[in-house]
């Protein structure tokens, strides 16, 4: 699920970069592929607690870098 998000979120938005197109994959979990803004700076909105892309995102970083 999460490689089809990601594919169909890098067609749509091609000016993401790699962290944010993460970043949006991992909110598209949460609310499907066709809230994703594009916008680097509302990723998350919508989401629940409007940053769960940015959650994932640290709980991950924190996880694989003590």
């Amino acid at each position: 699920m999460l490689a089809t998000n990601m594919s169909t979120l890098a067609a749509a938005h091609p000016n993401l970069n790699s962290s944010q197109l993460l970043q949006a994959t991992a909110a598209s979990y949460n609310f499907g592929t066709g809230n994703v803004s594009g916008n680097p700076n509302t990723i998350d909105i919508g989401s629940t607690g409007n940053n769960y892309g940015s959650n994932v995102l640290n709980i991950m970083f924190n996880c694989f870098n003590p």
